[in-house]
């Protein structure tokens, strides 16, 4: 019964940051790249400077999954993320964050780099 209640819990609470990150989205975003690089690699190298602790003070809990329409989504929480779609040979970026937060303009820079 645990193991259903808590699956069931998980399916709603992915549910409800899917709406919150469709919300993010439509409000378009933050900033956007193109970049000669494949996809693949630009989302894991944005995974893993955002994990980086000099950036955020702490071990930061982003991770990778596929993005609405294809592609990745690299995210940090429903408000900060980056869509990461192949684009030909290279790739492209859109970069969803709160605005004025400067943690936010800390992992555009790191995003930056990966480019």
């Amino acid at each position: 019964m645990r193991k259903l209640l808590s699956a069931v819990l998980l399916v709603s609470l992915g549910g409800c940051m899917s709406a919150n990150m469709d919300e993010v989205r439509s409000q378009g975003a933050y900033r956007t790249f193109t970049s000669q690089k494949p996809a693949k690699d630009v989302a894991q190298c944005i995974e893993y400077s955002w994990q980086d602790e000099v950036l955020s003070g702490a071990a930061a809990d982003s991770h990778t999954e596929p993005g609405k329409d294809g592609g990745l989504t690299v995210m940090v929480d429903s408000k900060n993320f980056a869509d990461v779609r192949q684009a030909g040979a290279g790739s492209s970026v859109a970069y969803f964050a709160e605005q004025g937060v400067p943690l936010s303009n800390r992992r555009l820079a790191a995003l930056s780099t990966c480019l």
